[in-house]
């Protein structure tokens, strides 16, 4: 997690590592030792297994603690 502005949006940095991927497509994205659950949105193709990726997105407590719902394709 790089930070969250004021409106509550996270920017997510690091490497792209697939849960499971169909509707929606879910993961993980690792930066060294620590990682966040992302929810991609709906129609988003599945970044390569350890791609870097730059992720903004909102905390989704529904899911579980430290889930993020990606705002836009990666």
């Amino acid at each position: 997690v790089k930070g969250t502005d004021a409106q509550g949006v996270t920017t997510i940095q690091g490497a792209w590592e697939p849960y499971t991927c169909g509707t929606p497509c879910i993961g993980y994205v690792q930066a060294g030792s620590r990682s966040v659950t992302v929810i991609l949105p709906n129609g988003c193709a599945e970044p390569a297994r350890d791609s870097g990726v730059t992720v903004r997105g909102t905390l989704d407590t529904s899911q579980g603690k430290g889930t993020y719902r990606v705002l836009a394709c990666p």
